[in-house]
């Protein structure tokens, strides 16, 4: 059989069954109404890609996008993000008329929804307090557990959040830089973990810190900033101009990071954020 035929062979197989715990978890969520309506595959490239494409009325919103398997997960930066059958992956799209906030806060979504994984993560590890690493990374004993990359239709008229989440993941063939950085739920919670028995509660938890943003900010924005391990830090923000070295005060009404720099007080409202 020659290359061609292969891949028409292959055209023609049939796709992978999907996980049925992850249909279980997806019906689950439809029945309690957090969302709308579900896709799940049991392989995908990115589940973010796939959700920005999809195009649903108002009212089929929230969709969530489930892959078993995700082969190029993006993460922020460009980063690839490492998962095996032991990784939570799955994106959520939003719309983003319906959540009453202006154009110019809704980067705050992000920070929400990693607010709400942090939420769901401290459910298994109690009482281990997980933190966030600005704006939206979940980490576990200095180690990062989870990670959250939120993007928008280019119409704006839609946001999707994407989530990777390290439930049961086997780090032994994950590249060193990976291995050395990152940990698991279950390296640190005793008895037995589910990724998909995990994912109603990731969820409900995210959109509900999303509400809680909308309608409670003071709540929310104290809550956060008790999670923030990078307050009385020494940070280096990369820029692609240039790098600034300095020292993390708190967080502002806004979300923004407060970096004291030998040339004063700024406000960081976007950038990659190196602890010293």
């Amino acid at each position: 059989m020659d290359d061609s035929q292969a891949r028409s062979a292959a055209s023609r197989s049939p796709a992978p069954p999907v996980d049925p715990l992850g249909r279980q978890a997806l019906e689950q969520l439809l029945r309690e109404g957090h969302c709308r309506d579900a896709i799940q595959l049991a392989e995908a490239a990115s589940t973010n890609s796939i959700a920005l494409r999809q195009q649903r009325p108002v009212d089929r919103l929230p969709l969530l996008v489930l892959a078993d398997r995700q082969l190029a997960g993006r993460g922020r930066m460009g980063r690839q993000w490492y998962s095996d059958d032991g990784t939570l992956t799955f994106s959520l799209r939003l719309a983003a008329d319906t959540l009453p906030l202006p154009a110019e806060q809704r980067p705050l979504v992000a920070l929400a929804a990693g607010m709400g994984v942090a939420d769901a993560v401290e459910y298994c590890v109690s009482p281990t307090r997980p933190q966030i690493k600005w704006p939206n990374d979940v980490y576990l004993g200095g180690r990062k557990v989870a990670g959250l990359l939120v993007e928008t239709t280019d119409e704006g008229a839609a946001i999707v959040v994407g989530a990777g989440l390290n439930v049961t993941t086997d780090f032994s063939r994950a590249p060193a830089e990976v291995s050395q950085r990152a940990t698991s739920i279950a390296a640190v919670a005793s008895g037995g973990l589910s990724r998909y028995g995990l994912l109603p509660r990731v969820v409900a938890q995210m959109l509900s810190r999303i509400d809680q943003l909308v309608y409670q900010r003071a709540d929310w924005l104290a809550d956060y900033r008790l999670r923030c391990m990078l307050t009385g830090r020494e940070v280096i923000l990369r820029r692609p101009d240039r790098n600034v070295r300095g020292v993390v005060v708190g967080i502002d009404e806004h979300g923004a990071l407060l970096l004291q720099t030998p040339a004063g007080a700024q406000a960081v409202h976007a950038g990659e954020i190196e602890l010293v």
